[in-house]
């Protein structure tokens, strides 16, 4: 038994010295920087085929791949550099390996970032093909004839994962109906949820300027789309050796809905609209508002994530054309045709205003209140217009607006009795919240559609000619 046991020692200090004394330990005297903090031996292991040259050639080109969030970043460099300039032992020439912790904590913190950019991840416990050990020793690789301590980590400062699932606790109130559970963050990235918050914000005010039936579903698709509800997939899931932290898009129809409700509103604002088939930057890459989920192939096995429905109630059309059918009479000479109306202000709405005005009208003098009426009648009940879009291929409801001589003539022919009765004086230099340009036109309305010009004449008066001034100087003559 004695010389059997010898004989199995010889053996394997034959494969030993057969392997391990073709190499050799060098200065590390090309060692790229970023491994310095890292890397402190005075010799490390050169394998048989290369140099120090070749080594560093191909940890340069890993590191180049590691440039991703900083914690991921720090522990892939610690890992690919312990492992390509491995501390040499004496008086054997044999590496020193990194510990398996050193590899479990890169890809503790590298996993997601290396799947979402369809890059492998280390596997922390591979066994070397040539000689059978473990490439990451728990404490230890024992080599027959020497038996040496593997290298742990030297990072000490706390680390901050890339991604996270995490209870919101700083997100706008306008969101408060469209979030609940945990939302994704990426804090190695910087996105965090005060960042997020602040995203949410700026986008939230500018969407809060369009009509409440845009601004709503808008609003809701701004919340759904910064603040993604999150799913934690621990190892026991997915077979990874790490937590996946996977964020759930809004599904299609919360961004068609905002772009059918405020198409119209962003394109005269000069703002484009939502992108609904836009495509995320995952790997492999997803829509970013997907019909009904997105699917991911996480270790062999396809994965799931459905998209986050809206809750909210999808409003009316914003804008559209009408008959009219509910306008006061006084109107009935200056209103033809289909007029434009909006969700928040119908037909109904639209009659009560006018109808407001021109009773106000009911004591002016009759060549000022007809002119006032006129005003009034085609400022509140403009003619529409369909547009049929060809970018977006979509179809728009504009209006028509009275031209300015309108306006002015009605000044001209009151500006006297409002300064007698102390009201104060319109101004015929309104802008239009719709369109953002003159209410009162000197000849046409111009609508920019992503490059696609749509020129509107506005609408002249059809009283000729005008009717005299209530109010005017006349020079005396002898009788």
């Amino acid at each position: 038994m004695k010389f059997l046991n010898f004989l199995v020692l010889l053996f394997s200090l034959n494969c030993f010295f057969n392997f391990y004394l073709n190499q050799s330990c060098e200065n590390p005297n090309l060692l790229p920087t970023a491994c310095s903090p890292y890397v402190t031996a005075s010799l490390i292991y050169i394998p048989t085929g290369y140099t120090q040259a070749t080594l560093v050639a191909e940890v340069e080109a890993r590191l180049a791949l590691s440039q991703v969030d900083p914690a991921c970043s720090t522990t892939l460099t610690e890992l690919t550099c312990l492992t390509a300039f491995s501390e040499c032992a004496t008086p054997f020439p044999v590496p020193i390996p990194p510990c398996k912790f050193v590899c479990n904590q890169a890809v503790q913190y590298c996993l997601q970032t290396l799947l979402f950019a369809g890059q492998t991840f280390p596997d922390c416990d591979a066994t070397d093909t040539n000689t059978g050990f473990e490439i990451y020793p728990e404490t230890e690789r024992n080599y027959g004839v020497v038996i040496v301590q593997c290298k742990n980590t030297t990072i000490s400062s706390a680390l901050t994962p890339a991604f996270a699932c995490e209870n919101f606790a700083n997100i706008p109130s306008e969101c408060s109906s469209s979030i609940s559970g945990s939302i994704f963050t990426a804090p190695g990235f910087g996105t965090t949820q005060t960042a997020l918050a602040a995203v949410a914000q700026a986008r939230i005010a500018s969407a809060s300027l369009a009509p409440p039936t845009c601004s709503l579903p808008l609003i809701d698709l701004i919340c759904r789309s910064v603040f993604q509800s999150c799913t934690t997939y621990p190892p026991i899931a997915t077979g990874l050796p790490a937590n996946l932290y996977i964020p759930s898009p809004p599904c299609k129809s919360i961004c068609n809905v905002a772009v059918d409700q405020c198409a119209e509103v962003l394109a005269l604002g000069g703002a484009p609209p939502p992108n609904c088939g836009a495509t995320s930057q995952l790997v492999p890459p997803q829509e970013q508002y997907p019909l009904t989920q997105w699917t991911f192939n996480i270790n062999g096995n396809n994965v799931n994530i459905p998209c986050t429905p809206t809750n909210a109630i999808e409003p009316a059309d914003t804008f559209r054309c009408e008959v009219f059918n509910n306008i006061p009479v006084e109107c009935n000479n200056f209103v033809t045709g289909p007029i434009w109306v909006s969700s928040l202000a119908d037909q109904t709405i639209l009659a009560a205003q006018a109808s407001a005005r021109i009773a106000a009208f009911a004591s002016v003098p009759t060549p000022c209140s007809t002119h006032l009426i006129e005003l009034t009648c085609r400022s509140i009940f403009r003619p529409c217009n369909s547009y049929n879009e060809p970018y977006m291929a979509a179809t728009f409801e504009l209006p028509t607006s009275p031209c300015k001589s309108i306006c002015t003539t009605a000044l001209s022919q009151c500006a006297q009795y409002f300064a007698i009765g102390n009201q104060p004086l319109f101004n015929c230099d309104t802008i239009d919240p719709f369109s953002m340009q003159p209410l009162y036109p000197e000849t046409s309305t111009v609508y920019n559609f992503y490059g696609n010009s749509l020129e509107i004449q506005c609408q002249p008066s059809i009283i000729s000619p005008p009717l005299p001034k209530p109010f005017e100087c006349a020079i005396l003559t002898n009788s």
